[in-house]
Order: C-alpha cells, then structure tokens, then sequence
C-alpha cells in the first residue's frame, strides 16, 4: 500500500469541531448495536453517508479538508459514527470488509484508507485511544486527541479502547475511502 499512517491535529476549524460534536450531540439517529465483529461487545453508531446517496454536511468538509492536507485522490464509499462508553470496549477489526461489497465484479483489488476523526471537542479520561496492529506486527496506540484526524490503510487490524469514566461517550466519525488511481 503507497499510502501510509498519517496523524493530523488542528485541521478542524474549532467552529466546526463544536458545531459538529453538538450535531451528534443532539442528533435522534444514534441506534444501538453495531460492532465491529458479529461476536463482539455491542456499542453506539450512526450511519452519515453510504455510497451513492446523499452526503452528511460534515462528510463533504471531512472530504475537502483531507484532499487539500493530502493531495489524495479518492472517493468515499461510507461514513459512520461510533459511539462508546465505559464497558463497550472495540473488537480487533480491519475495514476492508466494504472492500467485496464495492468490487461485485472482482476487478483488481483497489486500495482503501480510513478515516478517523475524534468528534469530542474536550477529552480529558485516560483512555479512549485507538490502538492499531502496523504492519510490522507491532501495536500502536494512537491518543484520542479532540480534532485529529488519523489515516491509515484499512487492511491494518484496529480498535477503540472505551472511555474510562461512565459518563463520557467517546465519538468517532469513520470514512471509507478509495483510492482513485
């Protein structure tokens, strides 16, 4: 994969930051149960975008903020919110499983990235970070910073620690992008 683990902080106007945490905030679409395996803990999720409908306000200013910071061409093929609170600890998963949804004639495989953006505009619990599997075998723990944007192939095996503290719901807003050669 050319495209490698890229970490960006302050790339949200922190207008939007707040407007958009305050969206989910208030939002009645949030369901129970999805999980990132069929055997795992379920936790909070809303679907913004599922290819070809219409886009989420914030999907499109994800879209444009991440190809003016990469220069990337994409498109997105699905963008969703998870929710966790303390005991709804993530399961090991890749997001290459939208990978056979989206190639129904079996072309050669394209090459996906995800996404992350931490949705919380304050965090101050001592977990709620993602820890990822690189390629090397080895684990990464990547901080739930307010505002960041993290990128990395989809094939990386990954998942979301819960918050500590039971009255905090940690919210991630998640792209499925593929690359546009």
């Amino acid at each position: 994969m050319t495209h490698l683990f890229q970490i960006y902080d302050n790339a949200i106007d922190k207008e939007m930051v707040q407007l958009f945490y305050n969206w989910t905030m208030d939002s009645s679409s949030w369901f129970f149960g999805r999980r990132a395996n069929p055997d795992d803990m379920r936790f909070w999720g809303q679907k913004l975008y599922e290819y070809p409908g219409p886009k989420h306000f914030f999907v499109e200013y994800l879209e444009t903020k991440f190809r003016t910071l990469s220069g990337i061409n994409f498109i997105t093929n699905s963008a969703a919110l998870n929710g966790q609170t303390s005991g709804q600890q993530g399961g090991w998963h890749t997001d290459m499983d939208y990978d056979l949804e989206f190639n129904p004639n079996n072309d050669p495989p394209s090459e996906f990235l995800t996404l992350l953006y931490y949705v919380n505009p304050t965090w101050d619990d001592p977990r709620g970070s993602t820890i990822f599997e690189a390629p090397d075998g080895k684990e990464r723990e990547i901080k739930f910073v307010p505002g960041r944007i993290a990128v990395f192939p989809s094939n990386w095996r990954h998942y979301g620690d819960c918050p500590e503290n039971s009255n905090l719901l940690r919210i991630t807003c998640a792209l499925k992008l593929e690359i546009q050669k």
